[in-house]
């Protein structure tokens, strides 16, 4: 659920182990990590915490399996109607998550899947635009699949120089036919490293619907519509590069 917050972590990490957990300053800040705080937005306590643990196995010279799971108290999808950044919540909404990573010769495969313990409240509105049409609130779940294969010639630090990627991920934020539902995308990617210090990339991401966490279930326009929209569909390209000197 891409949690950033402020608070104090411990770690444990011997023989392929590590474990972790986090004391997290609960509020509505950088829109997770979300725990009510006597009602107000502002994240003044530290009422909020996280868990992970995970276990890599080694086989062969290089190849590795990795094996996790995680638990935060409070997550951002805890929110009433209308969901804004910012809002407080009534009561938090805890979630997991378990992924895995296997890395063999020079293909690395990855997968994700995350999930709330409790309804979304801020996905459970009428739609204004049918007022026959009520949308149930739903937990707010994701996964994620994703590969990457390396080829070309091996760089100073052992790895290949050329890769290309492949990536799904699904994001489900309310009910079967809300504008809301889902927002689904497909990353096709390549990089190139002209140096070890030098990687040149581009990607081609498709996206299905739009349910961005912002009024994500309306209450931003007069009538309380939402902006989202189930069958929205985006196109990019994207190019860059990345160097560290």
């Amino acid at each position: 659920f891409a949690g950033l917050a402020y608070g104090a972590q411990v770690g444990y990490v011997k023989d392929g182990l590590l474990l972790r957990a986090m004391a997290i300053h609960g509020g509505a800040q950088f829109r997770a990590a979300n725990t009510p705080v006597k009602g107000t937005n502002v994240p003044s306590r530290v009422n909020n915490f996280a868990v992970d643990a995970n276990y890599t196995f080694e086989f062969g010279e290089a190849d590795s399996l990795l094996f996790g799971a995680s638990y935060e108290h409070g997550s951002p999808y805890c929110q009433n109607y209308p969901v804004f950044h910012f809002n407080p919540c009534d009561e938090n909404n805890p979630a997991w998550a378990t992924y895995g990573r296997l890395n063999f010769g020079e293909l690395e495969l990855l997968g994700e899947f995350a999930q709330t313990t409790e309804d979304w409240p801020g996905s459970a509105v009428p739609d204004p635009t049918n007022p026959l049409s009520i949308y149930d609130a739903q937990k707010t779940r994701s996964w994620t699949l994703g590969g990457r294969y390396g080829f070309g010639p091996l760089l100073d630090g052992g790895d290949r120089n050329q890769f290309v990627s492949l990536e799904f991920s699904k994001f489900r934020a309310g009910d079967d036919g809300a504008p809301w539902e889902r927002q689904d995308q497909v990353v096709l990617g390549y990089s190139r490293f002209l140096a070890e210090n030098l990687n040149l990339f581009a990607e081609y991401i498709h996206v299905n619907g739009f349910a961005p966490l912002n009024f994500v279930s309306g209450g931003n326009f007069p009538d309380g519509s939402t902006w989202s929209d189930n069958d929205a569909k985006t196109d990019v390209i994207m190019v860059g590069a990345q160097t560290a000197f």
